[in-house]
């Protein structure tokens, strides 16, 4: 199976994620031409191993609405410092589209609901 590969570097974000429960690494991907925009499960190789989790690549409709898409990637287990390190993300599986919620506590809400589907697939696709 082939997959799209985002490379980049982790950039500092707004800390929002921290603040829901659900850190993520933010990257800004130079080249997006052909990827779903949305919600993924995804394979992580960050510091020399594998990791799984679920990303979101666009706009952050429920948040500030950039102008120019970002991937925030919340990794699944993991909880070091990475600012400024290498991560690589192979997108697995694209779960839903990105949506704009009316409040915070439905966003933390959906991630949570992503994570849960993230995890259920990536387990079969680990499987495999």
């Amino acid at each position: 199976m082939s997959f799209q590969i985002i490379i980049g570097i982790v950039q500092r974000g707004h800390q929002l994620g921290r603040k829901l429960g659900f850190p993520t690494a933010n990257i800004t991907p130079t080249e997006l031409s052909g990827v779903k925009l949305g919600i993924w499960a995804v394979r992580i190789e960050l510091l020399d191993t594998v990791y799984w989790g679920v990303a979101n690549i666009g706009f952050r409709p429920s948040v500030n609405n950039t102008t120019t898409p970002i991937l925030e990637v919340f990794i699944f287990d993991f909880s070091a410092d990475i600012y400024g390190e290498t991560i690589k993300i192979e997108l697995i599986k694209h779960i839903r589209s990105e949506k704009k919620f009316s409040s915070l506590e439905l966003l933390k809400d959906a991630i949570a609901d992503d994570v849960v589907k993230a995890k259920i697939y990536l387990y079969d696709y680990e499987s495999c």
